[in-house]
């Protein structure tokens, strides 16, 4: 028998194979997606805890860099697998165009999300151009990692589907209280009685 003359198969079963699919690319964007907002909180949280010198005193500066460095890849890895999930995916409805460039999007939550993806990758480049851009402005940029924080919790809680669930809604809350605790830790001065006492002066 030709290949042509194959009985093409039913729709019902056509139909369930694009659901599977569609399932197992849903799963994977959303594992992704929860991934690096897990990782980006790591890295909120490592920076901080580096800059006020919380850990400085314990752990040596070059190892404190590489795990700061680690999270921050691997999390720019997990938000690429989160977007090309879901522009694999067809019932996203999410065009190569949309998840790349801001609010082309119709959703304001992906649209949130697609400029908090780019403004953890122009974070994260700075690292590497900090003696072309001086260490004022390196600073000023590197600071864009908090709002890249608040966008990806806000795009978490817009166009998340699984944010309702208690585990997740639970672990979103904890992770936004300890990050803004340490956000306020880090805006204070270098010699008011918290900082001194978190991080006293080497001797």
């Amino acid at each position: 028998m030709a290949l042509s003359d194959r009985p093409a198969p039913p729709p019902s079963l056509a139909l369930a194979g694009a659901g599977s699919a569609d399932h197992a690319l849903h799963l994977t964007a959303a594992f992704a997606g929860f991934a690096a907002y897990a990782l980006m909180v790591g890295t909120v949280v490592w920076g901080v805890l580096t800059a006020t010198g919380v850990v400085r005193r314990n752990i040596r500066r070059e190892t404190l860099y590489g795990g700061h460095m680690t999270m921050a890849i691997a999390a720019l890895s997990f938000i690429l697998v989160h977007a090309a999930g879901n522009v694999f995916r067809p019932a996203a409805h999410l065009s190569l165009w949309a998840a790349s460039i801001p609010f082309l999007h119709s959703s304001v939550g992906i649209a949130i999300g697609v400029l908090s993806a780019e403004l953890a990758i122009v974070t994260s480049v700075s690292v590497w151009l900090q003696r072309r851009l001086g260490y004022r402005t390196w600073q000023m940029v590197h600071w864009l990692g908090y709002p890249t924080y608040g966008l990806a919790i806000a795009h978490t809680l817009l166009a998340g589907s699984d944010v309702r669930q208690p585990l997740i809604a639970i672990f979103i809350a904890v992770t936004f209280v300890i990050v803004a605790a340490l956000v306020a830790l880090r805006t204070l001065p270098a010699t008011s009685t918290v900082r001194t006492r978190l991080a006293p002066a080497e001797s």
